[in-house]
């Protein structure tokens, strides 16, 4: 709980629900945003495979859109011309993950311009980038995605060996976690009793 309080102050953040690891983090986040057959998550094809791993076990479908050659995250041009590509065939996006590669934010503003105006959810697979600033602000991560991921794999910046965490300010995305991290039992009152 302290734990989760600490990155809670830290990031800026409303909730906080530390997991077994970064992989579990994203597996969780699919869950619980509903993720399911026949949906399109669009993600960078410069990340660990976990990204697309926890895409595919909620048995949506992965697609990628390059990097831009500045920081090597997402190209929000591309992603933009993308989306609209598939609306153009009826199709539409579901979310999108987004990772801050090597320490990189990405264009976190741009990106949630795009996720208000194509409607998708938006992840910040932010596990190579715990401590970075986004517009001289280190808790970008909370205010722009409405999921944030971390690990504590023994390769990250502050490691525990193993371990992750996912942040949220929504009131709503926290209650269906915290249930799915208990066996998908009720959360009743404010401390799950």
């Amino acid at each position: 709980v302290n734990f989760e309080k600490s990155l809670n102050d830290y990031f800026g953040g409303k909730y906080c629900s530390v997991v077994s690891n970064g992989t579990n983090a994203l597996f969780l986040a699919g869950k619980v945003l509903g993720w399911k057959k026949g949906d399109i998550v669009i993600t960078s094809p410069i990340t660990f495979l976990a990204t697309v791993n926890s895409i595919e076990y909620n048995h949506s479908t992965p697609d990628f859109v390059d990097i831009n050659i500045k920081d090597y995250n997402i190209d929000v041009n591309l992603l933009e011309d993308k989306i609209k590509k598939y609306r153009h065939n009826k199709k539409k996006i579901k979310a999108v993950i987004a990772v801050d590669y090597a320490g990189q934010p990405c264009d976190w503003y741009s990106l949630r311009y795009l996720a208000n105006k194509y409607n998708f959810q938006l992840i910040n697979d932010n596990c190579h980038a715990l401590g970075s600033s986004y517009l001289k602000n280190k808790k970008y991560s909370t205010k722009y995605a409405d999921l944030v991921i971390q690990s504590f794999h023994a390769v990250k910046n502050i490691t525990s060996g193993e371990g992750g965490a996912i942040l949220t300010n929504n009131d709503a995305i926290e209650v269906r976690l915290r249930e799915l991290k208990d066996q998908g039992r009720p959360v009743r009152g404010t401390g799950g009793d």
